[in-house]
Parts: C-alpha cells; structure tokens; sequence
C-alpha cells in the first residue's frame, strides 16, 4: 500500500509544503502516521542544547526497535528518499560523502534537493543501537530539526541562568525564557528567510531531543561500548561530549553536581569531568601607553577579568 493511500485510510491528508517552509514535513507526517515521536539526535541535536558544534548535512532520528522496519518502509513511499545501496568502502572512496561514517540501522538519501542547506541524509537509529528508549526518555521540545543559532532550549542546565549578580556566560537561550540580560543571552533570529525549515509552522507534530542528561547517558554508552564496532558513532559522540562539556560548562561544580544526580553513567562522567582541561580564554587591549595587554580569565568568574572590561554581561 503506497503512503498516500495509508495516510488517507488514518485521516491524514496527503499535502505537498514547500521546501522552504517545511522540507521535512512528509517525515513528520510518516511519524504520526505510525503513532511515533520526532526524536532528534546527533549534531542537529546537540545545537539546541546549546553546543556551538558543526550541523552536518545528515538528520538522525532514533525509532522504537519494533517500527523500524515499517516507518522505514513508509519513508521510502513517499519518493523523497532512495536507500544506500552501495557498501562502505565504496561510499569512503568518495570522501565528500560523510555517511561513509554513519553506522545507522538505516540510511537513505534525498531524491530531490531544493536548498542546499538542506539535510541530504535520513539516518535511523534503533533504541538498541543508539542506547536510548524513545518512550522512556525525558524529551524536550524544540522549534526545528534545522538549528541555525545554536540556542539552549532545556535553559536549566544554563550555567548562568540562576546567578543574582547579572554576570553572563555561556549559550544563548530561546528568546521565549526571560533572563536579566538579553541583549546577551537571545539569538537574533532562529529562522532564516534563505535557509531552510523541516517543519512547517502549521504542522502539528512535535520535534523532540533528548533531555540533557538521557543524551550524555547515550553518548557515554557510544563512547565506552562502540571504538570497534561502530567507529563513526564512537568517533561523533565523543566529539559531541568535549563539545557539551565545553559550551555547558559541565565541569563546574554547581552544573557538574545536578548532572551526575540524575545520570546513569555518572561514574564515567565524574572521571572525565574531571580530567576535562578546558582551553584558557584571553581579553585583550592596548593600554593608555600603547603597549599591548593580555590578561587570563574565567567566563564564570567577574573577579578574573581586569578592571578595564569587568561589566555585566
């Protein structure tokens, strides 16, 4: 039975959007069609965790292990997709090809490209592979697949949300959470009129992520458990881990502590907290005498900056 057929048998209208407004629509509509959340991971993810990581050009989903077979089956019905037919060592051969790395259950490629900005690979996961279960999982809600502004949307693991004095540092935060200072902690856009939305504003269904916690569980698993079976994801999810530790400041005591609480692998995590060497921060002037000053601080820390530039930010 081909997917618009099934989608009018469940009372979900076949529709064609516009790239431009929701390019991952029939993705969304796929999901709903086999009652199944929108559960994003991988780099897309991280960006809305606040991780200024680069946004490759594959979207990954986690699926519940029992519909992997059938929501992959409806995807491939809707023509937007084509599977990977050609075996690793052919894809490596072509090193622009980042999904010679990917060691997803499944992989498909887009037939059609619109903009290209948008996401050219589907890659799906499986509970199992990825080490997350999708209904048992704390999911946050964020505005799009596509993160063009790396924001934190789960803001309570923001490591100045909760300060008196006014000092800024860290990510920026969605414009919808009220903070002290935002000129500082807003992005100026979330979406671009030039880029590319996966989801339509009108389209109902909702796109999740991991919340914080749940995702360093996994990509704990992936770094501890994958270096030879599943090199690409080993090799992803630790860079994806310096990334969230350096951008969320996790190796702080006050974000580190409620962190290891609620974690799984907090043994782990301690450890590599603790071993976590982040990369010194300079401000820099020319003085009154025309000599050149450099001075070491600490983002979190007013007290470390020089006189010249200690402003709340």
């Amino acid at each position: 039975m081909d997917f618009a057929k099934k989608q009018y048998m469940k009372g979900i209208a076949p529709r064609s959007v516009p790239t431009q407004e929701g390019s991952l629509d029939h993705v969304l509509d796929v999901l709903v069609l086999n009652n199944h959340p929108f559960l994003l991971v991988g780099c897309a993810a991280q960006r809305w965790m606040g991780s200024n990581g680069t946004m490759t050009d594959v979207c990954e989903i986690v699926i519940r292990n029992d519909a992997l077979s059938a929501i992959a089956s409806d995807l491939l019905a809707t023509g937007e997709w084509v599977g990977v037919k050609e075996s690793k060592a052919q894809a490596s051969a072509r090193q622009d090809d980042p999904i010679s790395k990917c060691d997803a259950d499944v992989v498909f490629r887009r037939v059609h490209i619109e903009n290209g900005n948008e996401f050219e690979w589907l890659a799906l996961w499986s509970e199992n592979s990825y080490h997350i279960n999708v209904d048992e999982c704390a999911r946050i809600r964020v505005p799009d697949v596509y993160s063009w502004s790396p924001i934190l949307v789960e803001d309570s693991w923001h490591p100045a949300m909760h300060r008196d004095n006014g000092w800024w540092y860290g990510p920026r935060v969605h414009p919808d959470t009220k903070v002290s200072n935002p000129a500082s902690a807003h992005p100026n856009a979330i979406f671009f009129s030039s880029l590319p939305r996966g989801k339509s504003a009108a389209h109902a269904h909702c796109i999740h992520i991991p919340a914080l916690p749940a995702y360093i569980d996994a990509l704990v698993y992936h770094v501890t458990h994958y270096k030879a079976t599943k090199p690409g994801l080993w090799a992803l999810s630790s860079w994806q881990l310096r990334n969230l530790t350096r951008y969320l400041y996790l190796e702080l005591d006050h974000q580190q502590l409620p962190l290891l609480i609620e974690m799984e692998e907090y043994e782990y995590m301690e450890s590599y907290l603790k071993r976590f060497v982040r990369k010194p921060r300079f401000v820099y002037r020319v003085d009154e005498k025309g000599e050149f000053e450099a001075t070491r601080v600490r983002e979190w820390d007013p007290e470390s900056y020089p006189a010249w530039c200690r402003v709340s930010k």
